[in-house]
């Protein structure tokens, strides 16, 4: 499936927009992006239900009841006139195809049942759009010698026409930041089949940003494979960006740097190791993601509450020492 949307994304070098051969090149482009994105965000099938703690629709084991029951959702008045909240049903069916199960099912019934499969998982559909959105390499379209028959076709990585794009999915999948990639649900209390909005990265996100978020399919494999993907990213000259912004280093050792110029220093202690960790962002935020400051404003953030458990601390912690420690494989 994968190959044949790659094969239409690829840039067609020196076809300039407005001629059919430039104008096709483009509608791929961006229909490949943003169904690569939208793999990584589809959500589970079945019914979801609101949990305001978190601000989004979540997995429900209970099925939705015939009417659904109202639930006000902030909408943070992003839009201009906006009301500060929204009425909308408390549980959604999201429909399978729209929906997928993480792993694959299989008749249980018989003999060799590993060949005869029921649902057709989700797990590899994430990892085959995370290894077309980590390819690095340039090249000239044609096969054999073929290659001189448009030596001015090329297939481009993903990391060089949208940076900014494939550095903010990666670093959100491994944050676990829904806001950032997540899928949304449209359809105001009352409506009787509602929808999943998906991801356009062309278009303005102020216009599906007031909507609740449905929560994605995710694993922890899926996670450590975009942390790991975005590692390997390289930009336009070779400079290992992404790998950067994810420097954590410990506090007291040979490893930490007094802040430049423009920079800040974000902190944290792990209350089990005694470890300080060290992070650093533009002080205006830009030219991020910063996720390695932000793991570590999250994590502090769960110290200093009293609130959250040994386990949510340690988890997060976990995080921060492997950004830390592939930072250290890919970052040098």
């Amino acid at each position: 499936m994968y190959q044949h949307w790659l094969w239409g994304a690829f840039i067609t070098g020196l076809a300039p927009q407005g001629s059919p051969r430039g104008d096709l090149g483009l509608v791929a482009t961006r229909q490949a992006l943003n169904l690569l994105m939208n793999t990584m965000s589809t959500p589970e099938y079945g019914p979801h239900t609101y949990d305001p703690t978190v601000g989004e629709y979540v997995p429900s084991s209970a099925a939705c009841p015939d009417v659904a029951a109202p639930v006000l959702v902030p909408t943070d008045g992003v839009l201009a006139g906006a009301p500060a909240l929204m009425s909308m049903p408390n549980c959604v069916d999201i429909p399978r195809g729209v929906g997928r199960s993480y792993f694959s099912r299989y008749d249980s019934s018989g003999y060799d049942v590993f060949r005869r499969v029921l649902e057709s998982g989700h797990f590899y559909d994430q990892l085959a759009a995370l290894q077309a959105l980590q390819q690095s390499n340039a090249s000239v379209v044609g096969i054999g010698q073929d290659v001189q028959a448009d030596s001015r076709t090329f297939r481009l990585p993903w990391n060089l026409l949208f940076p900014d794009q494939v550095e903010k999915l990666f670093s959100a999948i491994y944050r676990q930041d829904d806001a950032n990639y997540a899928q949304h649900i449209d359809g105001p209390l009352g409506t009787t089949d509602p929808s999943v909005i998906n991801l356009s990265v062309f278009t303005d996100p102020n216009t599906t940003a007031v909507l609740p978020l449905v929560q994605p399919g995710r694993t922890y494999t899926t996670r450590v494979q975009a942390l790991v993907a975005g590692m390997n990213l390289l930009d336009g000259t070779l400079n290992a960006t992404f790998a950067k912004q994810g420097q954590i280093s410990l506090g007291g050792s040979g490893e930490q740097r007094t802040a430049p110029t423009g920079f800040t220093e974000v902190t944290a202690n792990d209350p089990a190791s005694g470890r300080l960790f060290v992070a650093y962002r533009k002080t205006d935020g830009t030219g991020g993601p910063w996720y390695a400051a932000d793991m570590l404003d999250a994590a502090q953030k769960l110290v200093d509450s009293g609130t959250a458990t040994a386990g949510d601390i340690t988890s997060a912690f976990g995080d921060v020492e492997l950004v830390r420690l592939a930072f250290g494989i890919f970052g040098q």
